[in-house]
């Protein structure tokens, strides 16, 4: 996604922990029962592999090696110089099981906006772009979380769970926040699919 009018672009930076040492870690993934989570379902029960997510995703050759891919990425949004949102409303990965956000608002970050947005929409018809952003203005803003200091916000990923950041006002500082995934590459072809923008009509 090209960054929007007014600077207000977003850099991450992947895990702190170099992925050499990740990979030393996930070797004994599989042997280490805190690096196991059970998932209790009526009389039954199963045992789920958990593991570091590689920057490569799921073409990386160890992608189904775990049935969870674990991530945490320190993200900043730049500072504004004309009203703009870093992300309109859009849905994220279909690898995706659950994200999460920890803000760190600075103590003398006076702006406005830029708060996490969980929006309502009806899918039927529905048009989403190659960056899974809804296409058109159907749809309204059903809850807000403020983007305020040491601020977690979790939800589990759907088609339904549509979202954006509202416009930041002009300010010198930076947004801040840490980003958790958890992901999965068990079905090769993703969770769910979106209905995607029509091409248009050959001449």
């Amino acid at each position: 996604m090209s960054p929007p009018s007014g600077g207000n672009s977003r850099r991450t930076t992947s895990h702190a922990i170099s992925i050499e040492r990740w990979s030393r870690c996930s070797a004994t993934a599989s042997a280490t029962p805190t690096r196991r989570w059970r998932a209790n379902s009526g009389a039954q029960s199963k045992t789920s592999a958990v593991g570091p997510r590689h920057p490569k995703k799921s073409l990386h050759s160890e992608a189904r090696a775990h049935d969870v891919k674990l991530d945490a990425q320190f993200g900043i949004n730049s500072p504004v110089t004309e009203r703009s949102s870093v992300r309109i409303a859009h849905v994220d990965s279909k690898f995706k099981l659950v994200a999460g956000l920890l803000y760190f608002r600075h103590e003398n970050d006076d702006s406005t906006g830029g708060e996490l947005e969980l929006c309502r929409y009806d899918p039927s018809g529905a048009r989403f772009d190659a960056s899974q952003h809804l296409i058109g203005s159907a749809f309204e803003v059903a809850r807000t979380v403020p983007y305020r200091h040491n601020m977690l916000v979790m939800w589990v990923n759907s088609p339904a769970a549509l979202h954006g950041v509202s416009p930041r006002d002009p300010t010198p500082h930076p947004r801040r926040y840490i980003n958790f995934l958890c992901e999965t590459y068990m079905q090769p072809e993703g969770l769910f699919t979106l209905q995607r923008e029509l091409a248009p009509a050959a001449p």
